[in-house]
């Protein structure tokens, strides 16, 4: 019996693609492995890309001011925060910014509050307030924009008025913000009720005057 075995299996030819699908029959035979799949801690993960969101924006709103004004970050930057105090009059809010503040008469609205205020000795503010509405007047040394308003107004418009060029932002045919210089100090007029091209030439004037 052995002997025809062996000689049946002398005669048995295997080809290549044989011998592949029997070793890869023989490997997929053992027990069935189940590979634990990898768990990701989401919760995890989103607080982390959080954190980290908030401290790039921090760090840009602290760095971002600082290229836009120089051009490249100053190890040496310091913000300068100036003293604000409150004074009883023009005459006391002059002493304070060590030049000369004086109060707005002729403004189109009858004056029952005025609030004076000296940021430091750079900047004079005076309110007044009265019939519902508000009228924020400054005036500061230099030639620079002093306003403190950014809004993107819809009109603008150019005035020459003895000899000084005066800026009127508002919408339509009236005006809220005025902004004008002299040469040496800068001024701004804020309302809360706009006034025509015509009306502020006239309000202005009498300020200058």
């Amino acid at each position: 019996m052995k002997i025809k075995y062996d000689e049946i299996m002398e005669k048995v030819e295997v080809s290549g693609e044989m011998k592949t699908r029997i070793l890869s029959r023989l490997s997929g035979i053992g027990p069935a492995q189940n590979p634990r799949p990898k768990i990701v801690n989401f919760s995890a993960r989103r607080r982390y890309l959080t954190a980290a969101c908030l401290a790039v924006l921090l760090l840009g709103s602290i760095a971002l001011p600082q290229l836009w004004n120089s051009g490249q970050p100053d190890p040496d930057y310091v913000i300068s925060v100036p003293h604000i105090a409150g004074a009883a009059s023009a005459e006391e809010l002059s002493e304070m910014v060590g030049f000369a503040v004086t109060d707005l008469t002729n403004l189109p609205f009858e004056i029952d509050q005025a609030i004076y205020t000296a940021y430091g000795d750079q900047l004079a503010e005076i309110t007044y307030q009265g019939d519902g509405q508000t009228a924020t007047f400054r005036k500061s040394m230099g030639r620079e924009d002093n306003s403190g308003d950014y809004t993107i107004y819809s009109a603008t418009v150019v005035l020459q008025l003895n000899g000084m060029t005066v800026t009127l932002k508002g919408g339509g045919e009236t005006y809220t913000l005025a902004v004008w210089s002299d040469g040496e100090y800068a001024y701004s007029l804020n309302l809360t009720v706009g006034l025509t091209a015509e009306a502020w030439r006239e309000l202005i004037l009498s300020m200058t005057c």
